[in-house]
């Protein structure tokens, strides 16, 4: 007979589980038992706990639960469940308010009750000043907080996409604010998703009195990749060897592609990362501030993507420096 863990044990392998959870990609059983060593059976009720299954099982839409849940097919055609927290901020640094500073402030430091560690303290408090909300931001929180919760729409007088058109009062629908990334996620009415808005690009913003418009995001549909963007019909199957030196810049940067990284046959110096994105910018600006010190292996369909990066951003960049 299976000992149960003892309560203590059980809220430390949840809180274990909801970390696996968070981020963008949905996860399955066999990978959520590979990574935390618990039972089949263990793990469904850990699920259940963090977010009731009944609940998930009510509503056809369950892009508004803890876990978003979806059924995919392998490739033997067996139907597999997996399971995921939406929380693109998994691998950003976390940044305080300056409520949330006063609340941990007052519950755990001015807290008689609780004796932490001098060192464990210490690190609590720089990390809550370091990352502090900057200041330029609060109104703007507030502003699409209050929008989430009346369900109103935001005007943003001036945007600057990506690809850096200039948007000018654009309508925008928020539902998820990503404090830590400085983004906001509205309603894409057209692709029927959701479109990130970053903090620094918006200029002029205003809630409006109109009500959002009524939208089921399909999250179960929803594939992002491993650096929060979504599918767009085009993939890239990322391959590239390099040695310890950018394997440590690598996984300082991006902590979430550490998993991702493996030693190529025995050696201690030379690593291989593999990985599927569905856009080539993120690995692309790291792999071109190291390109000494990579080998680009991979497919066609990924070094054509990575020349046409080079040129847009580096080449013609060049050329102007140079002139």
């Amino acid at each position: 007979m299976i000992k149960r863990a003892t309560s203590k044990t059980k809220s430390i392998n949840i809180q274990k589980l909801e970390q696996q959870l968070r981020g963008t990609e949905y996860r399955s059983y066999d990978y959520l038992m590979s990574k935390l060593d618990f039972e089949l059976r263990t793990l469904q009720r850990y699920i259940d706990n963090l977010d009731p299954g009944k609940k998930r099982k009510m509503k056809k839409n369950n892009s508004d639960n803890l876990i978003q849940e979806r059924i995919i097919k392998d490739k033997n055609g067996k139907a597999i469940k997996e399971f995921r927290i939406f929380d693109p901020a998994i691998s950003t640094m976390p940044n305080f308010t300056k409520d949330e500073i006063t609340n941990i402030w007052t519950n755990i430091f001015d807290n008689k009750s609780i004796t932490l560690d001098p060192l464990i303290k210490n690190k609590l408090i720089k990390l809550i000043s370091t990352k502090k909300v900057p200041s330029k931001y609060l109104t703007l929180i507030e502003t699409f907080k209050t929008a989430i919760k009346k369900n109103n729409i935001v005007l943003v007088k001036e945007y600057y996409s990506r690809d850096f058109v200039l948007e000018k009062n654009e309508k925008i629908d928020p539902v998820y604010l990503d404090i830590d990334d400085r983004k906001v996620y509205a309603r894409d009415m057209v692709k029927n998703n959701l479109r990130a808005y970053k903090f620094e690009n918006m200029y002029g913003i205003e809630l409006t009195n109109e009500l959002g418009t009524p939208f089921e995001w399909k999250s179960g549909k929803e594939n992002r990749d491993i650096f929060g963007f979504s599918s767009k019909g085009l993939k890239f199957n990322v391959h590239i060897e390099f040695d310890s030196f950018v394997r440590s810049q690598l996984i300082r940067q991006f902590p979430k592609l550490e998993e991702f990284v493996n030693r190529v046959g025995k050696s201690k110096n030379q690593f291989e990362l593999k990985i599927t994105v569905y856009d080539i910018a993120p690995i692309g600006r790291f792999i071109f501030g190291f390109i000494s010190r990579i080998k680009i292996l991979g497919n066609k369909d990924f070094k054509s993507a990575l020349q046409g990066y080079y040129v847009e951003y580096i080449e013609i960049g060049i050329k102007n420096f140079i002139k």
